[in-house]
């Protein structure tokens, strides 16, 4: 199963399927009057539950930072029944992009202000704030988390300005600390993707990671910063099962465009052994593609 977020809706791929089913719309919450989501962007498979965690951009009365958003929803997918509920609301998360999970502690990109939060899901609060150098607003463009070997891996995009780089900070300071806030630089060590611009992802794959250089339109190894997959298309969204690498693909748009109807978005599905397509499945209506999630 291929959990995929986009900018209109949440859909699925099932093993064997030639199309894939709308699981979330924009309008994610019963009501009239009930705002849409800008957009589904995170998404963690939850341990405990089982399910899997979605996060959608909301702006719910917290004040703007020259982002659209301002405020985001954690939703609950069943995998089973594809049933799902809103699990937490958490506010001052400006421009939300991936999430990673360790238990029911929740890992969310808060873009807008430099900054990723932890948040609680039992308690429902923020337990810390892991800020990205001194600065609050959009410095680095944090978009991408993972959390392997004991480590939470955050992907700083850094805007064309400088090469991108993965920050990585041991989970061991994250659980001992009793600080409300520490300095990810601090504490943390920088990674820099020599020659590389414009990351999103950081998926395992095998002893290494895969990322994406979403506007030069490949993927590639994290450790030599080496090309492994080439599309001419933006490039956002990884992930891997038994059969193959997915590749979530959108036509390069400006940002007010990405909720087209009319992108012809699509992921593609490539082999482990040569790289080369196997087959592409297209996401009628999503707009661009955010992440994507294996469940095996």
């Amino acid at each position: 199963m291929i959990f995929i977020t986009t900018s209109n809706g949440v859909y699925l791929l099932r093993h064997g399927a030639l199309e894939a089913e709308v699981v979330m719309t924009r309008k994610h919450t019963p009501g009239l009057f009930k705002r849409k989501a800008s957009g589904y962007f995170g998404i963690s498979h939850h341990q405990p539950s089982g399910g899997i965690l979605v996060a959608s951009r909301e702006k719910l009365g917290t004040p703007a930072v020259d982002k659209p958003s301002t405020d985001t929803k954690l939703h609950l997918i069943d995998p089973d029944t594809l049933k799902y509920q809103t699990v937490a609301t958490v506010m001052d998360v400006h421009d939300v992009h991936q999430i990673a999970s360790d238990g029911d502690l929740v890992f969310l990109t808060d873009t807008g202000k430099n900054r990723v939060h932890v948040y609680d899901l039992v308690n429902q609060r923020t337990r810390l704030i892991i800020n990205i150098g001194d600065q609050r607003t959009d410095i680095h463009h944090l978009n991408a988390l993972h959390i392997c070997d004991s480590q939470l891996h955050i992907g700083l995009n850094n805007r064309g300005n400088m090469e991108s780089a993965i920050l990585n900070i041991p989970m061991s300071l994250i659980y001992e600390t009793e600080e409300a806030t520490i300095d990810g630089m601090h504490v943390g060590q920088l990674k820099t993707l020599k020659g590389i611009h414009h990351t999103h992802d950081i998926e395992p794959y095998g002893d290494d990671y895969i990322c994406s250089a979403s506007h030069s339109g490949f993927v590639f190894r994290a450790s030599n910063c080496e090309p492994i997959i080439n599309l001419d298309n933006w490039v956002r969204g990884l992930c891997s099962d038994r059969d193959g690498i997915w590749v979530g693909t959108s036509p390069l748009a400006s940002r007010s465009e990405r909720h087209s109807e009319k992108l012809r978005s699509c992921i593609i599905q490539y082999s482990h052994e040569t790289f080369q397509q196997i087959q592409s499945i297209d996401l009628h209506g999503s707009g661009q593609v955010n992440d994507l999630l294996s469940l095996e």
